[in-house]
């Protein structure tokens, strides 16, 4: 059961709809939303501000400790798994370790808790001061006042302002939980598609010696990093080896059924240098090309 919970967690962080909906909290709320496993792991450290214009300089500088920063990501997790075990499942208010006010909402799929909502980072009047003091005890003496400066030029919200935030996440939870499931699905197929049309592009272009993860992540239309996790967690093996297990199977054809010289059939299958298809090649098959073709004539 936890497997299925994590990897429903994961799932719906890496989906769109997570993007879509963070966005459109940002543009109400002028908040960043982030969306973590019931441990306070996020995929995207959306919360911190990946984008200039939401970073939260206050923040940004705890992060930069990693006690400060691994606080605050369990801190959420925390108040968030101890609402849920009391029974409660709306979203929690509550002064954060380094005295901004954060706001935690679980996030539910079939009555199971899979995942939180979070958003804050904005003060309170009157309220975490004495956590900011704590905080800044942390830091060199000589940095204090700059990151005390930096805190009180944190957004300020009014009561009022804090209850609709609370309003908006309670909806934002209900709806990830009525259509987060179709989402996912969406996005499982869509990884099906792309590994799919990353084999077919390397086995029609392995032949072509600047053959690259990139170039294969251009043509499937998503990123470098996100291409090669996805296809190593999918096929078992990465990007590189796919490509030069299909380059081998070529060369042991070659070698095999026509009389080109091993030059000839190290650049035919795309390798750039012998000395690489040497290595290879030995390292795939346990033996070396000279070797291979040898045993071949024998047959």
């Amino acid at each position: 059961m936890k497997k299925e919970i994590n990897e429903t967690a994961y799932d719906l962080l890496d989906s769109q709809l997570i993007f879509s909906l963070s966005n459109s909290f940002y543009r109400a709320t002028g908040l960043n939303l982030a969306c973590t496993d019931i441990n306070g792991i996020s995929r995207v450290d959306s919360f911190v501000g990946a984008e200039g214009d939401r970073v939260n300089l206050f923040c940004k500088e705890m992060f930069t400790l990693t006690s400060l920063k691994v606080n605050c990501t369990r801190e959420a997790a925390a108040i968030a798994n101890k609402t849920v075990s009391a029974g409660v499942i709306k979203p929690v208010v509550y002064t954060c370790h380094a005295g901004l006010t954060d706001i935690v909402a679980p996030v539910f799929k079939n009555n199971i808790h899979i995942a939180n909502l979070l958003t804050g980072q904005f003060r309170r009047a009157g309220c975490g001061e004495d956590n900011l003091k704590k905080t800044l005890k942390f830091f060199p003496a000589k940095k204090r006042k700059n990151i005390a400066r930096m805190y009180f030029a944190s957004k300020i919200l009014s009561k009022d302002e804090v209850k609709k935030t609370v309003n908006m996440m309670t909806f934002i939870s209900y709806f990830i939980d009525e259509f987060a499931e179709k989402a996912m699905c969406i996005k499982k197929s869509a990884k099906k598609c792309y590994i799919r049309n990353a084999k077919n592009y390397i086995q029609n272009y392995y032949e072509d010696p600047d053959l690259s993860l990139e170039k294969i992540a251009g043509f499937v239309g998503v990123s470098r990093s996100y291409l090669s996790d996805l296809f190593n967690k999918k096929t078992g093996t990465s990007v590189t080896r796919y490509i030069a297990n299909n380059r081998i199977r070529f060369a042991r054809y070659l070698l095999d059924s026509t009389d080109q010289s091993i030059k000839s059939v190290c650049f035919s299958c795309g390798f750039k240098t012998l000395n690489h298809f040497y290595r290879v090649f030995k390292e795939k098959t346990g033996v070396t090309p000279s070797e291979y073709k040898i045993a071949c004539k024998k047959k």
